[in-house]
């Protein structure tokens, strides 16, 4: 499931007329939001007893919970709130690419960490061959002593 922040007035033109909530872009076909009955355009406005607030709130809701366990999940449709029973399916690596969604999985951490550690240490080597290089510039370019 995609959710999506959204201002108040997107809200009100899909009959939302709660401030909080996060909209659903996409549901994942054969995935646990479509198995209960979730789609896209709803408006989650609860998941367990958790308001949500925006998209953020939804993967925190999920994130404390087991895969397998059934989780209430009150959305908005056609300006009637309405309650899912979604059932958790476990994380799939990858699923939440960068660019599609507002999160990211917490088992692409030690890669991006790995990956900004090696930048650092090329820039580091980059910085430091070119301090070499202008040192020797400079020694070139150094006028002779005049002789006094």
């Amino acid at each position: 499931m995609d959710a999506a922040r959204g201002p108040r007035r997107r809200r009100t033109a899909l009959g939302v007329t709660a401030p909080t909530g996060a909209l659903v872009l996409e549901v994942e076909p054969e995935g646990p939001a479509a198995k209960g009955g979730l789609k896209a355009g709803d408006v989650v406005t609860r998941v367990g007893d958790e308001a949500v607030g925006d998209a953020g709130d939804i993967l925190d809701a999920i994130a404390s919970r087991k895969p397998g366990s059934e989780v209430p999940v009150e959305y908005v449709r056609s300006a009637e709130t309405q309650v899912a029973t979604v059932t958790l399916a476990p994380a799939r690596p990858g699923l939440l690419r960068f660019g599609r969604s507002p999160f990211q999985p917490l088992s692409a951490q030690p890669r991006m960490e790995r990956e900004l550690k090696d930048l650092q240490e090329r820039f580091q080597r980059r910085l430091e061959d070119l301090d070499a290089r202008l040192r020797q510039l400079e020694k070139r370019n150094d006028p002779p002593a005049a002789h006094l």
